[in-house]
């Protein structure tokens, strides 16, 4: 799959090159620099992106208008550019100057198109998975694919991500999409709402009776006290995320390390072999 980050790239390059040569006139020049400056401040936002089709869907879908909308300027302004010169005082751009501004304008269109098959896709995706029944599943590989994806959304914050899986961690029966999102649910509001900078570590470990697989979140600096249990699982209708857990057949819990932080920990229900 084409990168939105790649195309925005080729289009500042084409954009620049054209305006170094500073031939054109005032109304192109205004013009093909609202292009440069726009697919500048996409590819700001696309360039951390992680390069894996996983969080292409986890991110564009959450990026929203101030994705898509700025992506017709880019491709609006470089068709205007190429074929109504009369808005442009009768200018017309010469061959090499046409090539340039075709080529960023293929590339606009290549990137509305990604961006909304992307979303549509992950939206599909998220309809089928919403009411699907529990799979077996790796837990560890499941966290690891979304650590990118968490990284991405804390890039401006002083929040270290980390993850310890063991080996031979069994696997669990759960509803996978439910999980990622309970968990990115904690980790984000962790990081955006309980600390301003620090640790946060997920793990996983068997429980001791070898019943359940612990899903556990620690972060530096914090104490579960009433008000964070409210921040994480009941504000703004959080409690879904509470409910959903249930739903999964796990069980929330907490624990406190005095001067260091705190954990939440998610009991997983394993398949039923394993637990025999």
């Amino acid at each position: 799959m084409q990168k939105p980050s790649a195309l925005l790239a080729e289009i500042v390059t084409r954009t620049a090159a054209v305006l170094s040569k500073n031939s054109l006139n005032p109304q192109q020049q205004t013009f093909l620099q609202h292009i440069h400056q726009t697919a500048q401040e996409l590819h700001t936002i696309a360039r951390d992106i992680p390069p894996t089709d996983y969080a292409l869907h986890a991110i564009i879908p959450m990026l929203g208008d101030s994705f898509t909308q700025p992506q017709t300027v880019i491709f609006g302004y470089a068709k205007m550019l190429m074929e109504e010169p009369d808005s442009f005082g009768g200018a017309v751009l010469n061959s090499w100057q046409h090539e340039q501004v075709m080529t960023v304008y293929e590339r606009g269109i290549a990137l509305a198109q990604l961006t909304e098959k992307v979303t549509q896709d992950a939206f599909h995706e998220q309809q089928k998975q919403h009411n699907a029944s529990p799979i077996i599943f790796d837990l560890n590989m499941h966290i690891w694919q979304n650590i990118p994806v968490y990284r991405y959304w804390l890039r401006d914050k002083a929040v270290k991500i980390s993850a310890n899986f063991p080996q031979g961690l069994p696997p669990v029966l759960c509803n996978p999409y439910h999980i990622a999102a309970i968990a990115q649910h904690i980790v984000l509001t962790m990081a955006t709402e309980l600390i301003e900078y620090g640790n946060i570590q997920i793990s996983g470990t068997l429980r001791e009776d070898s019943q359940a697989v612990m899903l556990n979140f620690f972060c530096t600096g914090i104490q579960l006290n009433d008000n964070v249990q409210y921040i994480l699982f009941d504000k703004q209708g959080r409690y879904m995320y509470r409910e959903r857990i249930i739903s999964q057949r796990g069980t929330l819990h907490f624990s406190h390390e005095v001067g260091i932080g705190a954990t939440v920990h998610i009991d997983l229900p394993l398949p039923s072999r394993a637990t025999s």
